[in-house]
């Protein structure tokens, strides 16, 4: 499994527009094969930053992602919502739970 860690430095009054671009990739995502989980956040009472943690079966899943992506981006400049954004991938090597989280999934729909 790749765990994708992204930390966007919102630049100032930024912060509705890019909340909804992030939201906007998690929905397109949800429909993509090899989709685990995404969960976005923020610093408590903080506006300067969000936090996604995202999780795909494999590199390849995620690849495929980013073809999707680039073909069609979301909405809103980069450059204008985000002063840096760092990323941070995890490739793991425990995927015990992957049965239980794929089961869970699979009831859901």
């Amino acid at each position: 499994m790749l765990v994708i860690y992204v930390r966007h430095h919102i630049n100032p009054g930024q912060f509705d527009q890019a909340l909804s671009r992030i939201v906007g990739n998690t929905d397109a995502m949800a429909g993509m094969p090899g989709f685990v989980f995404r969960h976005t956040g923020t610093p408590p009472g903080s506006k300067a930053e969000i936090i996604t943690v995202t999780a795909w079966r494999s590199p390849t899943d995620k690849a495929a992602w980013d073809e999707k992506r680039k073909a069609s981006p979301p909405p809103g400049d980069p450059k204008v919502l985000y002063a840096k954004v760092e990323t941070y991938e995890l490739a793991t090597s425990d995927d015990r739970w992957m049965p239980a989280i794929a089961a869970a999934l699979k009831s859901a729909k």
